[in-house]
């Protein structure tokens, strides 16, 4: 198993920016352990 970090900048979307990384890292499978900062809109 191997740790991936990265950071997002303000205004960046979530969803997106961890599709654009799993992508760039040919990442087939993954769990989200944890997560810090803040959202400016949340939609489920």
């Amino acid at each position: 198993m191997k740790a991936h970090v990265f950071r997002l900048k303000p205004g960046e979307d979530l969803r997106d920016s961890i599709q654009n990384y799993v992508q760039k890292n040919n990442i087939k499978a993954g769990v989200i352990l944890t997560c810090v900062g803040t959202v400016s809109k949340l939609r489920f």
